[in-house]
């Protein structure tokens, strides 16, 4: 009876039902662990169900160089399809050529050595419907170590971290799909209405992009307008600081704030701050405006923006949904455990190099911040678009091997501090372009897109973007050369070397040591950023792949930072513990109880969603909405701000960690409970 079940399953085939020898199979599966009424082979005739993955691979029993390319999806009760492609599009693409493989898996056998792999002319080995199917993982290690864990046994018991690793990165790979330009085509953004086209490579005509944004749950109403609100108060506040004229309590509140910080000189922020009025002028006479997206007003409304809004106490999230309101709640929980001494800031640095060591407040901000950073990641680098072109030209304009070399050796050559030396390498050394421009003018020509600039449009319809395109376009363009010709001026250039230097040479004297490494972690982040950029570009890529390359390039940057602080803090804990002290002051200064008044503004908390929504949930993109019912509440909304500041004005002595005789390598007593991880 075994053998005859046996011979019924081997010859099984998804135009036929379903056996009971094939549910008999099914349920003797190594790992399965489901109820008897569960049929695992019925889901083959389930179309509709998701794959758990989606690669591009190559045919086993041929060497690597000329296997076949094939298209391989894993679903869920160890069912695979396999068949031949040259590539795919969308997150389940469909079968184009001949099928390999269809069916339940019964048997895995992964290679671990190149000898093996070598031998068996394959780096897995399933055997499928009775056959073997033998192929080549993905050639990235983050996606072969991937399909490795969901092909071993334990494919119905995976940790839950890893299930919310696949939901984030379905989530992201899902909003991704939908993104970027058809194939064939390449994205542009029009310089006069900020609305972005699409161009036919092979002939040239151009179409409007429609309006589909990115599907993501828009937060909460009082989110949104408190988002607006923060921003153009403190907008405010740093044009009234950079004009000398009129009252900014929170903005020179927060920069008094970053003065006592040990790591920053007092006289450096001043004298930033008398400098960069003079350069917005700058940039504003040559380009017209001031307002620019990464210019210094930018970031610093940004940061003091953003903490506030993260870390404000009144705005319950309540039944919000978005990534944001889960971002804010575990941001107010983690502030909630540092000021009420569950943990200290210099325990935090000290409790582990990679980001699973971290307390579990710190873990929860990570994790609900994560799928922010993958979103951003995405819209940056979506391919066949313009903002990837000018993050590849970014990345090639940085001397990654200089700096790292000179991060590992502690100096740059001919010079006088590290950070001044690398200000005159980034700054002064035209080493770009042939030899006609700097690392800083190059980066700026990215950002800015001209080299992405479309320098013709042929066979373009007037009616499709307007008669006046191309004189927009060129305008643009003489614009921007300019300002990026203004990034290679003396003034510029004795800002950056003389501000610069004075600002992070307290921190660069901390990073250089040999014992904190951080040249390997700057290692680490350059191929972060590369493999990201890598899996963009790449053609055979899936878009679940590409998401789940860039989701593990962020975690690879968060590990490399949190082990460089680590390492810094185990090096100089006298320095970081007064670090962690200011630190914990200024996290408490920033917890404002601010309320926002949602009366008659709800058209403008609608444009607020569509803009959020639009750019990918870019907090700084909400500020440039029109909001004129917000607008009337702006001055209301300012005094309270400013009044709930002042009351948050320290009274008393802030508390003091007293340090330990002997500093214990790891803080006694951290990871409490059955699963601690500390000595003792």
């Amino acid at each position: 009876r075994e053998a005859q079940d046996q011979k019924l399953f081997d010859d099984w085939h998804p135009e036929q039902q379903t056996t009971m020898a094939g549910m008999l199979r099914a349920r003797r599966l190594d790992g399965y662990d489901d109820d008897a009424t569960v049929d695992g082979a019925a889901l083959l005739h389930d179309e509709g169900a998701a794959p758990l993955l989606t690669s591009m691979m190559h045919l086993g029993r041929w060497p690597l160089e000329v296997a076949p390319t094939v298209c391989v999806q894993l679903f869920d009760k160890r069912r695979i399809r396999c068949w031949r492609a040259d590539k795919v599009e969308g997150l389940a693409p469909r079968p184009d050529g001949d099928i390999e493989a269809d069916g339940v898996i019964t048997a895995t056998k992964i290679e671990k050595s190149r000898v093996d792999r070598a031998y068996s002319v394959s780096d897995v080995t399933l055997t499928v419907n009775g056959t073997q199917l033998k192929l080549w993982l993905p050639r990235r290690s983050c996606l072969r170590r991937r399909w490795e864990a969901l092909l071993r046994n334990d494919i119905f018991s995976r940790s839950k971290k890893r299930l919310a690793i696949e939901e984030r990165v379905a989530a992201a790979a899902e909003a991704f799909a939908t993104g970027g330009p058809p194939p064939g085509h390449t994205r542009h953004r029009d310089a006069e209405t900020g609305r972005d086209y699409d161009v036919n490579n092979a002939t040239g005509a151009t179409t409007w992009v429609d309006g589909g944004v990115v599907k993501t749950q828009p937060p909460s109403s009082n989110a949104l307008a408190l988002a607006w609100l923060l921003q153009r108060a403190l907008g405010d506040e740093v044009d009234a600081v950079f004009s000398g004229e009129g009252d900014a309590p929170v903005l020179r509140g927060a920069l008094a704030e970053m003065k006592r910080c040990p790591l920053v000189p007092e006289e450096a922020v001043d004298a930033g701050l008398q400098e960069i009025p003079k350069l917005l002028k700058k940039a504003e006479a040559v380009a017209g405006s001031s307002n620019e997206e990464d210019g210094a007003r930018h970031h610093l409304v940004q940061f003091v923006a953003r903490p506030v809004f993260y870390l404000a106490t009144r705005e319950a999230v309540g039944d919000d949904a978005s990534l944001e309101a889960a971002l804010r709640k575990a941001c107010g929980a983690a502030a909630d455990a540092l000021s009420n001494g569950k943990f200290t800031a210099l325990e935090v640095l000290r409790s582990g190099s990679n980001v699973d060591e971290l307390p579990e407040e710190l873990r929860v901000v990570i994790a609900a911040a994560r799928p922010l950073l993958l979103r951003r990641v995405g819209r940056t680098l979506t391919p066949r678009t313009d903002a990837l072109r000018n993050s590849q030209k970014a990345y090639d304009a940085v001397p990654r091997h200089t700096l790292t070399t000179a991060l590992r050796a502690g100096v740059v050559p001919n010079s006088s501090s590290f950070v001044g030396g690398l200000a005159e390498l980034m700054a002064r050394r035209k080493l770009t372009r042939g030899g006609s421009e700097t690392v800083a003018q190059a980066l700026a020509r990215a950002r800015l897109g001209l080299d992405s600039l479309p320098d013709s449009l042929k066979d373009t319809p007037e009616h499709e973007l307007g008669e006046d395109h191309a004189a927009q376009v060129e305008l643009y363009r003489r614009r921007a050369e300019a300002l990026v010709e203004a990034y290679g001026d003396d003034a510029y250039a004795d800002f950056v070397c003389n501000t610069y230097p004075a600002l992070f040479e307290p921190l660069a004297s901390i990073i250089t040591a040999s014992e904190v490494k951080a040249a390997d972690a700057l290692d680490e982040l350059f191929g972060a950023w590369g493999d990201a950029l890598a899996a963009a570009e790449d053609p055979m890529v899936t878009d679940s792949d590409r998401a789940f390359v860039w989701d593990d390039s962020v975690g690879r940057v968060l590990d490399a930072l949190v082990a460089v602080a680590h390492r810094a803090a185990e090096a100089d804990v006298d320095t970081w513990r007064a670090l962690g002290a200011w630190l914990e002051r200024f996290v408490d200064r920033l917890r404002l109880d601010l309320a926002v008044d949602l009366e008659n503004v709800s058209e403008d908390t609608a444009k607020l969603a569509a803009a959020h929504a639009s750019s990918a949930g870019d907090f700084a993109a909400l500020a440039a909405c029109d909001c004129p019912a917000l607008e009337a509440a702006l001055p209301g909304f300012v005094e309270a701000l400013r009044t709930e500041w002042a009351a948050r004005e320290p009274s008393a002595a802030p508390r003091v960690v007293a340090a330990p005789a002997e500093a214990p390598e790891k803080p006694p007593g951290f990871f409490g409970g059955l699963f601690s991880r500390g000595k003792g």
